[in-house]
């Protein structure tokens, strides 16, 4: 992960493109959307490359995450739109929605994703849009349940075009989502038996250990765990998982375990 983020970084830096340390000043979202398509070969590059970055650092390095969507942004306002800003207005939105605390203007921002998606046909980026604005945006707004369908859906889609990690997420945002919305324990856990299954396929190991975290809470809440204060048993053990998650700073399955284990 790290490898990544430094090979990432290095590139951009080779391009002349600086990581934004600041959220961008004088964002309207009108006149983002009506921006004209961008013309520079080096600023799409940089866009991709940006958008790459993405799942390694929001898992293990928040602020450098803030910074690469600050950049996406601030070269979106900068030089015209194309099919990424789509993602680049999505994690702005998310942003808002977080840290940002201003969770009406963020889902504008996804909204202005969108339609920025709609402009351009490119189900790539669609398969990754659609996990992170039904996963991280929509469920702020609007009733959760409405977003396991859009998800379910972009499983396939994701897989279709061969985004394999992004359909590995959208199975984690429908598990965790469905667990908010209050589905059936039993009808959940069913699902998450082939879910699990289907990322260990594809070998996408973060998604896989996540979605048992996710079944062995449903199993506690079962009464299938004798020590139902502990997230250890059939699916899933904390003992095992949660030092090596520490020890390689994943913060972001922190935040996943440490949800579960304050309920219980």
């Amino acid at each position: 992960m790290q490898t990544a983020l430094d090979t990432g970084l290095e590139v951009l830096q080779i391009l002349g493109i600086p990581l934004v340390k600041q959220p961008p000043q004088i964002l309207i979202i009108a006149e983002l959307e009506n921006q004209s398509p961008v013309e520079s070969l080096e600023i799409k590059a940089s866009l991709g490359i940006l958008i790459s970055l993405i799942g390694p650092v929001y898992q293990t390095f928040p602020v450098v995450w803030e910074q690469v969507v600050f950049t996406m942004v601030s070269l979106c306002r900068d030089f015209g739109n194309s099919p990424e800003s789509a993602i680049a207005y999505l994690w702005y939105g998310i942003l808002l929605c977080g840290s940002l605390e201003n969770i009406d203007l963020g889902y504008q921002f996804g909204e202005l994703g969108l339609r920025i998606l709609e402009k351009f046909e490119n189900r790539n980026i669609q398969a990754k849009f659609n996990n992170a604005f039904y996963g991280a945006v929509f469920p702020w707004k609007r009733d959760i349940k409405a977003a396991l369908k859009p998800l379910q859906e972009n499983i396939n889609l994701a897989l279709g075009v061969g985004e394999i990690e992004y359909a590995s997420y959208s199975t984690l945002n429908y598990s965790w989502l469905s667990l908010a919305a209050g589905k059936s324990l039993e009808s959940l856990n069913n699902e998450l038996i082939d879910i699990i299954e289907l990322n260990q396929k594809l070998q996408q190991d973060f998604q896989v250990i996540t979605n048992q975290l996710c079944r062995q809470f449903v199993l506690n809440l079962f009464g299938s765990n004798s020590e139902v204060t502990q997230l250890s048993g059939e699916a899933f053990n904390e003992d095992e998982i949660i030092p090596r998650m520490i020890n390689s700073h994943n913060m972001h399955f922190m935040v996943y375990y440490y949800i579960p284990k304050t309920m219980i």
